[in-house]
Parts: C-alpha cells; structure tokens; sequence
C-alpha cells in the first residue's frame, strides 16, 4: 500500500510541474519584431495619439496635394456643410465625396507611434510625402497631415507625421486614403438612371445618328401598344415602330437585344473633363461614329439619355460622351450581341415580317395571282365568349376555320431576305402575287402586299406601294397551291 500512495504522490507532482512550465511558456513574452512589422501585433500596452480634434463647422478649407494639388471649400450657398472644387464647378459629382475628407480629419487619431527621431523618411513615404491635407479654419489657424506609403504585410494602415517633425505614426488608411484622391476620383461615371436594375425600363422613343448610319433611325412608341392594330394601319404585334427612314414595325427581339446593350453600358474610365474642342476632335467625337438619344420612364418618372459615341474596339472599348456633360468617359459595351445601339442598322431593327393584321380584325382577305382573284370573306360571332367562333366563306361556301386558319398562317407567314434600298429601275408593273386585307373597323384602310418578279430567287415584296424587302421565290408558287386547296376546303401544310 505505501509503494502505491508513494507513486501516486510521485505522479502528482511530475503533473504539477509540466503544467508550471506550460503555463511560464504560455506567459512568455514574444520575440519582438522588426519596427517595419510591429504595427500588425503591436501590445496590448499601446497607446493612440490624438493628431487632430477640429470641430467641423470651424474649417473654412481644405488644402489637398499629391500628383495633383486642388481645394475644397466650404460651399455656403449650397447649404450647410456643402463643399465645392472651383475645376470641377458643373461637372456630376460623386455624391457625398466633397464633404466625406472633412469629416475624416476633424478627429483623427493615430493607432501608434511607430518611431520618433527618424532619420530616413525616405522609406516611410514621408520624403517628401506622397500626399498631405492642410485644414484652414475659419480663424486662419492650419493643421497639417502628412501621409506616406501603407505598412506593409497587408495591413490597413499607413504612415503619417506632423510637419517638422520626425515622428512617424500609424494611421488607419481609410481616415486618410482620400489625401490621395485626385480631381477625378470626384466626378461621378454613373451614366444614367436605374432604381430596378433586374427588369427593363419602359421606353418611351429612341434616336439611333451618328456617322455610323446614313440617315437617323427613329423609333416609337406605337400609339396603342396594347391594341391589336396601330392607328396607320400596321400590326399591333410589335410594340415599336421605326418612323424614319421608313414606317415599319420593329423586329421585338432585335429591339430588345439593343435596349439591353444600352442599359449594360457602363462607364470605366474618365479621360478628360472640361473638354475643349481639340480633345473633342482628339477622341473622335466631334463627328461621334454613334448617338442615341432615349426617353424611358420608371416609377412614374421620366428620364433622358443622349449619348455620342466613338467606334468601340474589337473589345468593347469606346469613348463616350453626356450631352451637357462636357467629360469624356471610357465605357465598354457588350460585344457578343449582334446588335448593339453602337452598330444597329436599319435592315437589322426593321421587322423581318412583312404584315402581321390580326386575323380577328380581318373581314375579307382577297388573293389575286395570275390565273384568278379569290375573296374570303371572315365573320367573327360570339367574340369573347366560349363558343366564339370565326366563320369563313368563299363564292357563298363555308370553309373549316381550322383550315383556314392554316391557309391564313401561309399568307403571313414570308419573311425578309434582304433590303431594297431603292425601287430605282425596278420592275413593279406587274405583280406575282397580291394580297388585299379589308378590316372589320372600317375606319381602317385596306393593306395591300404585292409580290414581283425579282434577283435570282428572290421576289420583291411592296406594302402599300412601298418596296423594301425581298424574300425567296420559292412562296408564290407555294401559295398558288394552297389557295386552290382552300376553295376546296382542303387542309394545307404551313412549312414551305
């Protein structure tokens, strides 16, 4: 038994003096470091030094110098604690970015002293210094900051001083990284307006000029947007029609796919400011490649954009201007769309659908080819109930709204080939193929689509006596087929 409690015993105090040494080493002090790093595990011990207490409403100014040297000012007229740069006057400003500098110093607090009596400031940034802020109270009194280099090792702070005098503090950075900010870290690179930026504004019209184009493109709003029929006479289906250089309905979602590249726009860079007509001419904007100029509206409120636009680089890159704002901005565009507000065309935005009248405003389709004309006449009966129903007859006999329907598809269904630019020595005399569309609201003119002999393949395609568009051959012989199948009664096949 005594072996027993003498072994315990033993054990008891080899235990108590491995946890002795265990608790010297956790005590132990750290090997100091070097002063360079000392600032990222300074002790417990040390102490901040209080470098400025100002009251804000006492400052008159501020003076700042870096690369560049500039003053805020205290901007009564604008209101209270307002603050102004007389280079930047009239220019968008960054907003809270004049005042935010003044509120930094007011109160600024070094974490620590890094090092007194320093001989080489040199390898603080201290010498000269990067940068300074000299505040000038309303009294005439000035208190000077002098900011150098950030402390290495990652570390949110930099070194600062006093003037005369070789103690070097550490400074949280973001207290005096506005030192550093040049003239144009001030000017704001927002180009437009957008509180949703998930979902599409609603656009109200659009220019599309510049050099790009031979003539401006302009677009609107359809008058009744919601109605099955504009008031001229053109499909309701497209929302947008282009109004110059020739009346057409927009193609929805090449509209789409270019509004998108205007509202991805974004500004990366500014250039120039105050922008002199040499600089205009410099970055190729005194005869823009491109301009736009849009209204949208959002939340009820309406907005404007005008834009003028240099010729963007294989990577999107261009310079743009505000009109109004005479700063040139570096903006990128999206270049994987095949169409952007940059290059849109008018072949490229125009409907590729020739006529789109919704077959519920149709009371007499009338096709014309060569070996006869052929009336159908349409009667829609219990509109907007279940058992609405269109009946359709042709010389007095009822067809099958199914087959019709089908035919009717056929009639609509041609697309653009390719552009027309002029109807100059054009053969327009005798048509192919017509087709004349009598509307249930009489206050409506008929729409005639005519269809001639054209290009290798192609016929020319004329709405309303207006030729723009071809488109392949190959559908005339296939609608003098079906037609002849449709005073049958005979279903049709809709792919051609």
């Amino acid at each position: 038994m005594k072996k027993q409690v003498k072994s315990l015993i033993i054990g008891l105090v080899v235990v108590l003096v491995l946890v002795g040494v265990l608790l010297l080493l956790l005590r132990a002090p750290e090997e100091e470091e070097s002063s360079s790093s000392s600032f990222s595990s300074a002790s417990s011990a040390s102490k901040s030094v209080e470098l400025l207490s100002l009251k804000l409403e006492d400052i008159q100014s501020l003076e700042v110098r870096n690369t560049q040297e500039y003053t805020l000012v205290r901007d009564t007229a604008a209101g209270e604690n307002e603050w102004k740069i007389e280079e930047l006057d009239g220019l968008p400003k960054i907003k809270n970015s004049y005042g935010m500098l003044a509120l930094a110093v007011c109160s600024l607090t070094a974490r620590d002293t890094l090092a007194e009596n320093v001989t080489d400031l040199a390898q603080y940034g201290l010498d000269p210094a990067a940068s300074s802020v000299t505040v000038v109270m309303k009294d005439g009194t000035r208190h000077t900051i002098e900011v150098g280099n950030d402390a290495p090792g990652g570390s949110s702070y930099s070194y600062v001083k006093l003037p005369d005098s070789n103690t070097v503090y550490l400074c949280s950075t973001s207290d005096i990284r506005r030192t550093r900010q040049v003239l144009t870290d001030y000017i704001s690179m927002d180009l437009f307006t957008l509180s949703d930026t998930e979902n599409m504004p609603d656009v109200m019209n659009c220019v599309f000029g510049g050099t790009s184009r031979k003539e401006p493109m302009v677009i609107e709003r359809s008058a009744s947007a919601t109605s099955s029929a504009s008031n001229d006479g053109r499909t309701g289906f497209s929302e947008y029609q282009i109004k110059s250089p020739r009346n057409r309905d927009v193609g929805t979602q090449v509209f789409s796919d270019v509004m998108e590249t205007v509202f991805n726009t974004v500004a990366t860079e500014i250039c120039a400011y105050n922008v002199t007509e040499e600089q205009l001419a410099q970055y190729g904007l005194d005869e823009p490649y491109s301009t736009l100029d849009l209204k949208y509206k959002e939340n009820e409120q309406t907005y404007e954009i005008h834009y003028r636009a240099g010729e963007p680089d294989s990577s999107g890159s261009f310079y743009l201007m505000l009109e109004g704002v005479p700063v040139v901005y570096r903006a990128y565009i999206n270049m994987d769309y095949a169409n952007t507000w940059m290059n849109i065309q008018y072949e490229n935005m125009a409907s590729r659908l020739f006529i789109l009248p919704y077959i519920n405003d149709i009371k007499a389709l009338t096709v014309e080819t060569p070996d006869g004309t052929y009336r159908f006449d349409l009667t829609l009966v219990d509109a907007g109930t279940d058992d609405e129903k269109l009946n359709i007859h042709y010389n007095g006999q009822a067809l099958t709204e199914k087959n019709f329907k089908k035919f009717y598809q056929v009639v609509i269904g041609p697309t653009a080939e390719s552009l027309v630019e002029s109807e100059e020595g054009l053969n327009l005399t005798q048509p192919l193929l017509t087709y004349t569309y009598e509307y249930v609201d009489e206050s409506r003119k008929p729409d005639v689509v005519s269809f001639y002999k054209g290009p290798t393949r192609q016929v020319y395609v004329a709405i309303n006596g207006e030729c723009e568009f071809t488109t392949r051959d190959v559908y005339i012989d296939k609608v003098y087929s079906d037609v002849v199948k449709m005073t049958n009664d005979e279903e049709v096949i809709t792919d051609w």
